[in-house]
């Protein structure tokens, strides 16, 4: 049955169904008879003809007559009842021939119809009893060594299994006759083997089938695409210039019929477009559709980098506030270190018993003098206040900075001790003592990085 696609025209001869208009009603239909295998069809011209209704409805399955008691109504009676509920597709179209204008069309409307015929034959199906079983053969000696013979022939195959089945279904099989009975099972299922064979020759002739079809089904529509191909090139006005006015309207006219090429390629797609992604067993994308999804995934890439930047630079910024509140913590616990008092623990309210005065401790005796106690050793220039308080800071602050820490940090935490301290005051200081502070290069060109450590242990080593 060739298939129909939705609002497209459907072209007969001498005349043309019109999809239906949006918006417009039907007269509501009837409730459909048990059995009803016939259709009323109304809205159709006075002359039209039996072969016209044969080819717009076989559409939806086979015919098996039309008739028409009075002028412009028919009645259509189907082989089968799914067709009618096809047959409804046809329902809202309008028909009109070739030569009238689209505003001449007569709206079609498609209905239940009451057939005597359908009605008898729906009671007569349902009178039908289910079929006889085939007769079993009572179970003797005799007939065992019967089935035996029976049950290795594939013409015989299937009356002598089905006896079997209900002699064991039955419990004949008893200890005489175990050994019997595994016999025809053993030669059973010797079946399946020729079973085997026979499948695989099925498939394989449906292949082929299959395979000569579609090369068939390509064949015309390619042939329908050079149809087209030549209606088209004929409506060119260089070409069309020299034809009268009868034979261009012809033109033009089987051109709407060539229409129904793209109906025919889309039910080749379907029927044979899909086995092939089948077999690649691969999902089959459009260019396009590959394209915008490359153009997608390229764009997430660009965003996870600049989150991904965005991140660490958050990560940085929050190690660097944080090592420095923890210098600035630990240099003012030092300053303020000095002038806390530590006293002794408290005694628990809970113990009633007097406190014994605690021992004081014994003295150590002092070493005795040497002769260079009483020399004041000069190891260089004395070092100016300033500059020493600006010693003792940096000091405190690379101490828990093993790692060092940049000009701007270093500067940024002197200020926040003494705030009228320059960066030219700090560099000169870091600079100035070589042995205490030196300064490691890290980094290439834009990346370039200076910092600053506290190196006096490291030369305590060294030395030692």
């Amino acid at each position: 049955m060739p298939t129909m696609m939705p609002n497209q025209q459907i072209f007969i001869s001498n005349a043309v169904l019109l999809p239906p208009i949006p918006g417009v009603s039907l007269p509501e239909r009837r409730e459909r008879p048990k059995g009803c295998r016939t259709i009323f069809v109304g809205g159709l011209p006075s002359n039209v003809k039996q072969d016209m209704l044969n080819e717009m409805f076989q559409r939806f399955g086979m015919i098996q007559n039309v008739r028409s008691p009075k002028s412009g109504i028919y009645y259509v009676r189907f082989e089968r009842e799914e067709s009618v509920e096809n047959a409804f597709l046809l329902s809202g179209y309008r028909f009109k021939y070739h030569d009238q204008n689209e505003n001449e069309a007569t709206t079609i409307f498609v209905d239940y119809a009451l057939n005597r015929d359908d009605q008898n034959e729906y009671e007569k199906n349902q009178r039908k009893r289910e079929p006889t079983p085939p007769r079993v053969e009572p179970f003797t000696a005799n007939a065992l060594s019967n089935i035996a013979e029976k049950i290795k022939s594939e013409t015989e195959f299937s009356t002598a299994a089905h006896t079997l089945a209900v002699w064991l279904e039955r419990g004949e099989c008893n200890k005489k006759h175990a050994n019997a009975f595994y016999s025809l099972i053993q030669a059973s299922n010797n079946q399946i083997r020729r079973l085997f064979n026979e499948k695989m020759q099925l498939d394989e002739e449906f292949q082929n089938m299959k395979n000569s079809i579609k090369d068939k089904f390509a064949h015309v529509v390619t042939q329908f695409e050079q149809v087209a191909k030549i209606l088209s090139a004929a409506k060119h006005q260089r070409v069309s210039d020299h034809f009268t006015k009868q034979q261009r309207r012809n033109i033009e006219m089987w051109l709407k019929m060539t229409e129904e090429v793209e109906n025919i390629k889309e039910e080749f797609n379907v029927l044979f477009e899909d086995e092939e992604i089948e077999k690649s067993g691969k999902n089959v994308v459009p260019l396009e559709k590959y394209e915008e999804l490359k153009k997608e995934n390229e764009n997430l890439t660009y965003e996870l980098e600049g989150y991904k930047n965005e991140a660490y630079l958050a990560k940085d910024e929050a190690e660097r506030k944080f090592e420095k509140f923890k210098a600035h913590f630990i240099a003012q616990q030092a300053l303020q270190q000095p002038n806390q008092q530590v006293y002794p623990p408290l005694p628990s309210k809970f113990n009633t018993e007097p406190l014994l005065p605690l021992p004081t401790p014994a003295k150590p005796m002092p070493p005795p003098p040497t002769p260079d106690d009483d020399k004041i050793i000069v190891s260089g220039p004395p070092v100016p206040p300033s500059e020493a308080k600006i010693i003792s800071i940096l000091t405190a602050f690379l101490m828990v900075h093993p790692l060092g820490a940049s000009l701007d940090y270093l500067v940024s935490y002197v200020r926040s001790m003494t705030p009228n301290v320059t960066q030219g005051t700090v560099l000169a200081t870091l600079q100035k003592y070589t042995d205490v502070f030196h300064c490691k290069t890290t980094g290439v060109g834009a990346c370039i990085e200076h910092r600053w450590s506290f190196i006096t242990f490291d030369t305590i080593k060294q030395e030692k």
